[in-house]
């Protein structure tokens, strides 16, 4: 069986790349020599990680029966992936 998954690696690119534009927007630069911060409201990010999330969490549920290079790895990965900002309300809906 042929399975494309380009869009959805494609989709993990993009969302991965769009975080990490907010993030790098946001990172305050420190005068002092010490480590730089970045300050950025949970909202502003919290659909690009709940979407990468749940794109990488797909790709990681593909396997081939019989291919150790493309094999289950439900075995391997814990059995409660963590969520970004788990209090948040929106997700108690």
């Amino acid at each position: 069986m042929t399975v494309n998954f380009n869009n959805l690696r494609k989709q993990a690119v993009f969302r991965y790349d769009r975080l990490v534009k907010k993030l790098n927007h946001h990172i305050k630069k420190n005068d002092y020599g010490g480590t730089n911060e970045i300050t950025i409201d949970t909202d502003e990010i919290q659909e690009d990680l709940d979407d990468l999330r749940q794109l990488i969490m797909s790709i990681s549920s593909v396997y081939e029966d019989g291919n150790e290079d493309f094999k289950d790895l439900s075995e391997d990965l814990p059995d409660d992936i963590s969520w970004f900002n788990p209090d948040d309300d929106e997700d108690e809906e």
